[in-house]
């Protein structure tokens, strides 16, 4: 795949599901980057039709199959092989409570394959280093610039990949830290009355103050954590 990623343009991807607003923030710089470009890079979009639109590129794809929930989704096999195709992966978050409770999942994807991420430092900023296995933007002017120099710098973008991939091989793989995750897993069901207890209180007091009922009582009779995490 990296061989024939180097006769191709810089292939540039946006890939995520509720992102419309993070992506609104970059798309300005993303644009004015693009202009300087032309055909040297193509951008590829998965899914998201808004965003698509918003990309000022005369070289840019929307990857999506309107006979497959409407080309808000793709197959997760697809997904991949697009990733194993993709040089430079947009990871944008705004700084906002529920961005922050998100988790790395789209970098380790997009290091497992050989895609170099830019990307914000809300959740990134705690796994990724800076220039080392990707790069963390603070600002647009940063995220010009480093964008500019993953697309201008082959060696450079092929270095982070190897390290990002190196990481994600000897440090995040399930098979090393499984143990850990059956321990919380069992730690969960030994607490489960407690945390329930807990969570139909959180949710009863916030749908009080918003105006939505007795939610809370709704959410007991759905089982426990089950039913809330159904919900």
């Amino acid at each position: 795949d990296e061989e024939a990623k180097q006769d191709k343009p810089v292939s540039i991807l946006f890939a995520a599901l509720n992102r419309d607003k993070d992506f609104e923030e970059i798309a300005p710089a993303l644009n004015e980057v693009l202009a300087e470009c032309g055909d040297k890079v193509v951008v590829n979009v998965i899914a998201r039709r808004a965003i698509f639109n918003q990309i000022e590129c005369p070289n840019k794809k929307f990857l999506g199959d309107d006979n497959y929930y409407d080309g808000q989704i793709v197959p997760f096999d697809v997904y991949e092989q697009i990733l194993r195709n993709t040089d430079i992966s947009l990871l944008p978050l705004r700084d906002v409570i529920f961005n922050r409770s998100k988790s790395d999942l789209k970098f380790i994807e997009c290091a497992g394959n050989g895609a170099v991420v830019l990307a914000s430092p809300v959740v990134y900023g705690k796994s990724v280093v800076d220039g080392e296995t990707g790069f963390i933007y603070h600002d647009m002017k940063e995220f010009v610039s480093k964008l500019r120099l993953l697309i201008n710098d082959g060696n450079k973008r092929r270095d982070i990949a190897k390290k990002a991939y190196d990481y994600v091989k000897y440090n995040r793989l399930l098979s090393q830290h499984y143990m850990e995750r059956l321990d919380w897993y069992r730690e969960l069901l030994a607490r489960r009355d407690e945390l329930t207890a807990e969570a139909i209180a959180w949710v009863g007091g916030l749908t009080e103050k918003l105006g939505l009922g007795d939610l809370g009582s709704m959410l007991g009779g759905l089982g426990g954590l089950g039913g809330l995490g159904g919900y």
